[in-house]
């Protein structure tokens, strides 16, 4: 075995699993909060279909491009794209809440396909390693994506509490949703304020 692995092994021995086994290795040790989101393309694999590789090029060149200027242009960063999906952070609930909506309305997001995304902001504690983000609110953020509609933003209950009092947005249950691995989770539905 080479040395470099045995040094790995036992890193993990001495890090990591006392640690676990502690109870440690859950939300608490996460001490990273941030504002989490995902934005997927609607209907990706039927829409691209029948591309040829260069066409399928340009339409993810054209979500991924129009998705970061939305993200940075708001303060937010993005963690990664995966392939008809983008993970993005942000330092602050509000923040985050104006990248969802951004991307959700952006026609940049779209290109010249008029694509729809939707669109999951979760805030929580994350662990961020190598320029990727780990932990529970991850999670609950792509699961929220998986069930948002076309064009919507959803998040979980307790981002919705620390957007209740901002005038900018608007807040709408829905229907609590059973999602393996997560249970029952009580989806809410992230507008712009109406400002008549």
């Amino acid at each position: 075995m080479a040395a470099p692995a045995r040094r790995l092994r036992r890193a993990i021995r001495r890090r990591v699993l006392p640690r676990t086994r502690r109870g440690g290795a859950g939300q608490g040790e996460l001490r990273l909060a941030r504002a989490v989101g995902f934005a997927d393309i609607v209907d990706f694999t039927k829409r691209t279909a029948g591309f040829e590789s260069i066409e399928l090029a340009h339409f993810v060149q054209d979500f991924e491009s129009g998705a970061r200027d939305v993200i940075a242009a708001a303060g937010a960063r993005v963690v990664k794209t995966i392939g008809d999906a983008v993970l993005y952070v942000a330092d602050d609930v509000a923040t985050g809440a104006e990248v969802a909506l951004g991307l959700a309305e952006a026609p940049a997001t779209r290109g010249e396909h008029g694509v729809p995304v939707r669109v999951s902001l979760v805030w929580g504690r994350v662990l961020a390693r190598f320029g990727d983000v780990f932990g529970p609110s991850v999670n609950l953020a792509a699961r929220l994506v998986d069930i948002a509609d076309p064009g919507t933003v959803l998040v979980d209950r307790g981002t919705a509490g620390l957007l209740a009092d901002d005038a900018r947005f608007a807040l709408t249950a829905r229907p609590g949703v059973e999602v393996q691995g997560l249970g029952m989770i009580e989806p809410v539905q992230l507008q712009r304020a109406y400002r008549g």
